[in-house]
């Protein structure tokens, strides 16, 4: 009896004794010691990044969107006619000129949401009158007698030459005329006639007068004309 007692003695130590195994276990249960700033999420990418310029269809989306009919009707009227004269008369400083302030235009465009936002689709940028005047033209696009008084560094919105595209222009101008029907309602005898970019001149034997007709010199009626796109 005293040897299985010796014999049993080391056999209940040996079982009372934890195993390499579960001592690995009770190792691997146990959190790690790791540097927490080492574990936090990266930040959230920054929200300023910079957006993309509105197309010509979103721009003028949201200008149908954020406005009344009521006001849409004047402002897309006003709009036309600004395309209009810059299509009808390239490169002329006067008619892609205007002042911000002007009491028409701010109250037929500037105060409609997203009006000003569809020129600048069409290429034009909002400068000073100082910046504005290196174009060649100070009178604010039509602004009459109002322009004799106005402040010297009040804002405006001119479309510079190289700016100047054609054929973006005719593609806003038509846009514009079918969303004021098919969208607004207006009636197409109630927008503004559309007359297309003049006409090259072609001189026959020296004479131009016969062969320029709708643009250049020899038609002095066009020439004349003046620039008031706020006039309905």
């Amino acid at each position: 009896q005293a040897s299985l007692s010796a014999v049993s003695a080391p056999a209940a130590a040996a079982a009372d004794a934890p195993s390499d195994a579960d001592a690995a276990a009770s190792a691997a249960a146990e959190p790690m010691d790791i540097d927490a700033t080492a574990a936090a999420p990266p930040p959230p990418a920054s929200s300023s990044a910079p957006t993309s310029a509105p197309t010509a269809t979103e721009a003028l989306t949201h200008l149908l969107s954020s406005n009344f009919d009521a006001d849409l009707r004047p402002c897309l009227v006003t709009l036309l006619k600004i395309l209009d004269n810059i299509i009808a008369k390239p490169h002329e400083p006067k008619v892609r000129t205007i002042k911000l302030n002007n009491a028409a235009f701010a109250a037929k465009v500037g105060r409609c949401r997203g009006a000003i936002e569809v020129l600048e689709c069409c290429g034009f940028v909002r400068e000073s009158t100082a910046v504005a005047s290196r174009f060649g033209n100070s009178s604010g696009g039509g602004g009459g007698g109002d322009a004799k008084n106005a402040d010297a560094d009040a804002d405006v919105i001119v479309l510079p030459p190289n700016n100047e595209d054609a054929a973006r222009l005719i593609s806003m101008r038509h846009l514009l005329a079918q969303k004021a029907v098919q969208v607004v309602g207006m009636e197409e005898q109630d927008l503004p006639r559309y007359k297309g970019p003049p006409r090259p001149v072609a001189l026959v034997g020296g004479d131009s007068s016969s062969s320029s007709a709708g643009t250049g010199g020899g038609n002095r009626g066009n020439s004349t004309t003046t620039f008031d796109p706020y006039k309905t």
